[in-house]
């Protein structure tokens, strides 16, 4: 499907945050555990307790946010800006990290790249260390829940999850920190073979630059040469947590204007369900057949409420408590006392002839 074509919009993000995607893992060839505790192992990372200093802390503090770019220069010129959130975090799997997720303008639904970033002291030098996913299907389920910090499921992500990329050397600079790779990278993108990046962290500015090299060890002079300048920005997403525990992120609203769904009416819809951990449970995605149901769908709680008012368009992430989806009961591959994440499109709506058109259109102005 086009939701899944990421190739074309990797060429927008900067180096610091290109980094190769393994193939899927398909999920009966991933691992099992004890089935008695049906959990991995705990694997902690090594700088679990490390001593965070205050370059260390101002860095994190300066990354944190929601960056858009703005001109580009060289060969990134012309380019679709692109969007770039960071989330520090501290868990007892990986300590103190940040959680970043990147998308393509008008496309938040889509990230393109979903990493971890880690600031660090090695000896006298301080570096800021770029992880990704070693299972890129285990980042799928946190995509767009940065948006409601509370909720994220950072806390599961382990050790052994993550492939660390590169480290960047950083020192004080004016007003911030700058700093490069101190070697070059391996890289197989745009027939390279090398890559070095360079990175300049203020308050209120980030600039990020790549440079490829080929196998003669010239630098390529038609791509990665370009300097990227980043500056702050808010998303245009909503976010609602009811009292009920249901967190609703709406991330594009649909049609607003056509008359409400009704008893009867047929909708399509895409969507995708996975456990905290990760494991996608459920997709329409995976077959390539939206679900069709009659309004009102029998489907959980949470599912349900969470969608309301169902248009044509509609994209939401939902976080659903237990007590708005299985509860207690054990359903196959989701285990009792469940909270369940869903990504849901709504396709296509197909209104029932049994109320009048201008009977719906009415109810639009009822109080």
């Amino acid at each position: 499907m086009d939701d899944r074509s990421r190739r074309p919009v990797l060429a927008l993000v900067p180096a610091l945050i290109a980094v190769l995607w393994l193939p899927v893992v398909a999920m009966g060839l991933q691992p099992q555990f004890d089935s008695e505790l049906n959990e991995p192992p705990l694997e902690r990372s090594v700088f679990v307790g490390q001593p965070i200093d205050g370059d260390v802390s101002r860095v994190i503090s300066m990354l944190e946010g929601s960056w858009k770019t703005l001109a580009a220069t060289g060969d990134s010129e012309g380019e679709p800006a692109v969007w770039m959130h960071m989330l520090p975090f501290e868990t007892e799997l990986l300590g103190r990290a940040i959680y970043v997720e990147v998308h393509a303008d008008g496309t938040p639904w889509l990230p393109v790249q979903q990493m971890i970033f880690r600031v660090y002291r090695f000896g006298d030098e301080l570096r800021l260390r770029t992880y990704e996913f070693r299972e890129p299907e285990r980042a799928h389920v946190l995509a767009n829940l940065w948006l409601a910090p509370k909720h994220i499921p950072l806390d599961t992500i382990r050790a052994d999850e993550l492939i660390p990329t590169m480290d960047l050397v950083l020192e004080r600079a004016r007003g911030g920190y700058s700093g490069s790779t101190p070697m070059a990278y391996p890289t197989g993108e745009y027939a390279a073979v090398e890559r070095r990046v360079s990175m300049t962290i203020r308050p209120d500015e980030l600039v990020s630059a790549e440079t490829l090299y080929g196998v003669d060890g010239q630098a390529l002079p038609s791509v990665g040469t370009g300097e990227r300048r980043w500056a702050r920005a808010q998303l245009p997403a909503t976010v609602e947590i009811g009292e009920d525990g249901l967190v609703i992120i709406e991330l594009e609203p649909g049609r607003t204007d056509g008359p409400p769904t009704d008893e009867g009416d047929i909708l399509f819809i895409n969507y995708e369900g996975w456990r905290t951990d990760g494991v996608l449970f459920d997709s329409t995605l995976v077959g390539g057949l939206a679900l069709r149901t009659v309004y009102p769908p029998r489907v959980i709680g949470g599912f349900r409420h969470g969608i309301e008012p169902m248009v044509e368009g509609l994209r939401r992430k939902l976080i659903i408590p237990p007590e708005l989806g299985y509860g207690q009961a054990a359903v196959q591959g989701i285990p009792p006392g469940s909270t369940l994440i869903f990504h849901i499109h709504i396709l296509k709506i197909e209104q029932s002839p049994a109320m009048p058109m201008e009977d719906r259109v009415k109810r639009l102005d009822r109080p």
